[in-house]
């Protein structure tokens, strides 16, 4: 089994919902009370199986999210905040999670993790860059990266 969550803000984290769901791949997550994005509050979040927290506090929501996978793939730019955060996060507390990966080191990470559990059943939390700090060439080049490793993984 595969599942991919995310936190549901715009840009990476809404790309990474709509891809699985395009491949018929489980989604979820955690997002901030309210469904809010940058954007403002997205109902549409539930149709993914987002969850709420209690809280809008985006930094807690990030650490839901690690917490809930099996491992994390970041995309985008890595000196964001929230990058800065999932990284040293992670780091701290022995997440495994890789940066900016190629559709062959993300098949080559699901396997590596499906390792780890006895059943095979992988949680990926695919966080990264909101809308509004990336561009749509770079979204889209994320986004065939994702698809064609997800493509993989689920044959």
């Amino acid at each position: 089994m595969l599942k991919i969550i995310s936190g549901g803000q715009t840009g990476i984290d809404r790309m990474a919902l709509e891809v699985a769901k395009e491949l018929g791949i489980e989604t979820g997550g955690y997002t901030p009370k309210g469904y809010l994005t940058e954007n403002g509050l997205d109902l549409t979040l539930k149709e993914f199986g987002l969850e709420e927290i209690e809280t809008i506090d985006y930094i807690h929501r990030t650490k839901c999210n690690i917490r809930s996978a099996s491992g994390s793939i970041l995309f985008g730019n890595i000196e964001s905040n929230g990058s800065k955060l999932l990284i040293r996060y992670s780091t701290v507390h022995f997440y495994p999670f890789i940066m900016n990966p190629t559709s062959e080191r993300i098949v080559n990470y699901v396997n590596d993790l499906k390792q780890l559990t006895k059943d095979g059943s992988v949680i990926l939390n695919i966080a990264g860059n909101r809308g509004s700090k990336i561009s749509k060439e770079d979204l889209n080049k994320y986004r065939e990266i994702l698809k064609r490793a997800l493509i993989e993984v689920i044959k």
